[in-house]
């Protein structure tokens, strides 16, 4: 009897652990992305904590937050509408994209901005619009957007979750993303 409660404190105490620094890592995610994202590389420091991170991040696609989002094109000046004022959100979805489009990244040392962001761009701009009658609305999504994509990347996860890192990623190069049949698109 004394040796089964043993075993269930233990249990209790091992459960407790793991809740404890599952939560800690989402707080960590939430720091990397919105806190300190000016000081760090945020797709090399969250890419390789792959599948783990990804329920964290969905948790975060919908946070009240604007900011510049995605990539500017390296070969104009001007900065577009879509990007400038768009919810950091995208950010944080790009970041599931880009854990399921790439097994590594290999960064090299470069002069040209265009090729230093080259190993993290999976897209043209990194950024999610409504695709309205088969043509991207190029601006910004409005808030109910945001919720409305946690909830379809959340109902993609309860599907997919129990696949390996490997088929979310043939399945993701076979065109079946999170956003694969829904109205919005990346560009």
């Amino acid at each position: 009897m004394m040796v089964q409660k043993i075993i269930a404190l233990i249990l209790l105490a091992v459960i407790h652990i793991s809740i404890t620094q599952g939560q800690t890592s989402c707080k960590q995610l939430y720091n990397l992305i919105f806190v300190n994202a000016e000081k760090t590389n945020i797709y090399y420091e969250v890419h390789p904590k792959g599948k783990s991170a990804i329920p964290c991040l969905l948790d975060l696609i919908d946070t009240d937050r604007k900011s510049f989002v995605g990539f500017q094109d390296p070969e104009s000046s001007s900065v577009n509408s879509f990007s400038s004022n768009n919810y950091s959100g995208i950010n944080v979805a790009y970041l599931v994209e880009l854990i399921l489009a790439k097994d590594s990244i290999v960064v090299r040392k470069s002069s040209t901005w265009k090729t230093q962001v080259e190993p993290y761009r999976i897209y043209t701009y990194g950024v999610i619009v409504k695709n309205v009658n088969n043509s991207p609305l190029l601006r910004p999504l409005e808030y109910s957007d945001m919720k409305t994509l946690k909830d379809i990347y959340l109902a993609w996860w309860k599907l997919n979750k129990n696949k390996s890192i490997e088929q979310l990623r043939r399945d993701w190069k076979a065109g079946k993303g999170p956003l694969a049949t829904s109205k919005y698109k990346w560009i």
